[in-house]
């Protein structure tokens, strides 16, 4: 009986160490982080216009701080959080000013001019968002 009872602690023993150690190996492995089902594709000029400026055919995105200057493409032109002084130039633009107090010029074509939280300026803008 002894003998017996002595078998099954040293088979109990053996079952934990063995078990101990697959949790101990399996505790340091770990799964890289997947990107499966992420997606990653270009960018146009159109993808972040606001709606506003959803019937404007623009062709390029500008983006800037301080002085801006657009040319004769339609464009949709973005100014910083800072204070901001944006010439469109020609083209039917969307222009949005963002944070500071922002001047802002839509040039020739017709152009939505949308300002931010401060108090911005607006000269040859067809449409005027404040």
């Amino acid at each position: 009986m002894k003998a017996v009872s002595l078998r099954l602690a040293l088979l109990v023993v053996v079952v934990t160490v063995v078990a101990g150690s697959g949790l101990v190996l399996t505790a340091g492995n770990s799964v890289p982080v997947s990107h499966v089902g992420s997606k990653a594709s270009a960018i146009s000029a159109t993808d972040s216009r606001p709606s506003a400026c959803s019937s404007l055919g623009l062709t390029a995105r500008r983006t800037g701080s301080g002085t801006i200057n657009g040319n004769s493409s339609s464009e949709l032109i973005l100014g910083s959080s800072g204070t901001d002084h944006i010439a469109a130039g020609g083209g039917n633009d969307c222009v949005v000013g963002g944070g500071g107090s922002d001047s802002i010029n839509g040039g020739g074509g017709t152009d939505v001019c949308i300002g931010g939280p401060n108090t911005d300026s607006f000269s040859n803008c067809e449409t005027v968002i404040q």
